[in-house]
């Protein structure tokens, strides 16, 4: 706080030859009334003495900027030196404790154990060549490590790899000629062996073609409406003509509320025909295919609900 006193003491000292100043802040009116009344006196000099009117008018303005801003500056300054000396009198007590006070008695101590650390590999060399110690005057006595033995690489004995025997050609009247009844029992199992493998292939063809079909029912499924499937059950065990075909599709139309201008019976029927469900054996008569009695097997079998939309 003294230190601030001192410092605005200073910024009041330096000021003060400015202010003193003729024409300067202090012989002038800094507002109101009197500066109207320096404005409007007649200068009797014309141009000339109103000019020196407006220097001196600078001059003071000038002055009291120049005081204002040593004075913020000087406040400043004396700001920071008194933070700078508060926190230094807080930090240089605690460097000073813990260089002088903790480090400084245990220096011999930390240069030992660096040591020990930097040459920890070469001294457990040294320790490991100890053969003796005196105790006069402190000899120790060391070996010199022996150089590992050389080992010479033992070879394997060369031992000549055994000759295969040489076995004679049978002749063509050592080999024993097959009789009849063992060429008819060869061909037998070749004929049984061939008759499983083609057995086998039909099989697996057979499975290929009704997964292939379970994938169609599948899809078809999820296409065809419940009024459709409702007609292949009313053609299971006999077939229909066309006008009754026509009234069943009527009548599904008003109970399942069917857009009869969008779905007609024309595309209603041909679904069935073109997935090949339902078939024209005769003109205008409808009756089950195969295919269609097998999708209707494949839907009960699964479980699944005959009661479709539309």
């Amino acid at each position: 706080m003294k230190k601030l006193l001192s410092a605005f003491i200073l910024i009041l000292a330096l000021a003060a030859p400015a202010w003193s100043q003729p024409g300067g802040a202090a012989d002038q009116p800094s507002n109101g009334a009197g500066a109207v009344e320096l404005e409007a006196q007649p200068i009797n000099g014309g141009a000339g003495e109103e000019k020196v009117v407006g220097l001196e008018a600078a001059e003071v303005a000038g002055g009291w900027l120049d005081a204002l801003t040593m004075l913020v500056t000087s406040l400043f300054s004396a700001i920071l030196y008194g933070i700078r000396t508060t926190v230094f009198s807080l930090i240089c007590p605690a460097i000073k404790f813990i260089v002088v006070d903790t480090i400084r008695p245990l220096g011999w101590q930390i240069i030992v154990l660096v040591a020990l650390l930097i040459f920890k590999i070469n001294i457990k060399n040294l320790i490991d060549r100890i053969r003796g110690i005196n105790a006069g005057y402190v000899s120790i006595d060391t070996q010199t490590p022996p150089d590992p033995p050389i080992v010479e690489p033992v070879r394997a004995p060369e031992v000549p790899a055994p000759s295969a025997p040489e076995v004679p050609a049978p002749s063509a009247s050592e080999i024993p000629a097959l009789s009849a009844s063992d060429e008819q029992s060869t061909s037998a199992s070749d004929e049984a062996e061939e008759s499983a493998r083609l057995a086998e292939i039909n099989n697996l063809k057979y499975t290929n073609e009704i997964l292939r079909l379970y994938v169609v029912f599948e899809r078809i499924y999820g296409l065809i409406y419940g009024s459709q499937l409702m007609f292949m059950l009313s053609i299971r065990s006999v077939g229909i003509d066309q006008s009754i075909a026509e009234t069943f599709y009527n009548q599904q139309a008003q109970t399942r509320f069917i857009n009869t201008s969008l779905i007609t019976f024309h595309k209603w029927i041909s679904f069935l025909i073109d997935c090949k469900f339902i078939e024209n054996t005769q003109p205008y008569y409808y009756t089950l295919s195969k295919r269609g009695a097998d999708f209707l097997e494949y839907i009960f079998e699964r479980g699944y609900s005959f009661d479709k939309p539309l």
